[in-house]
């Protein structure tokens, strides 16, 4: 059995989390707050989907979190360094 599609899909959950939990420190607005999350939940559905149609042999579920993850990986980066910043919301 291969290790990787677990792994992956794991860290896919575990960046969603830590992207949606730091959006409200980082974004001013209600609204924008709302807009935001409903733009990665979209777009994580939309890639999360194609990676399924895509890869046909692979566990489905693991597939769809793993592609889920992967749109939230570049803003929860984004969200760390500003934290590690010390930034404030914007």
């Amino acid at each position: 059995m291969n290790a990787l599609p677990p792994i992956l899909s794991v860290a896919g959950v575990a960046v969603t989390i830590y992207t949606h939990w730091r959006l409200g420190n980082f974004v001013r607005g209600a609204g924008r707050k709302l807009a935001l999350r409903l733009f990665l939940v979209l777009l994580g559905i939309g890639v999360g989907s194609a990676a399924v149609i895509t890869v046909a042999e692979a566990n489905s579920a693991m597939t769809f979190l793993a592609g889920f993850g992967l749109v939230h990986l570049p803003p929860s980066i984004v969200l760390m360094l500003k934290r590690l910043r010390g930034e404030g919301r914007s």
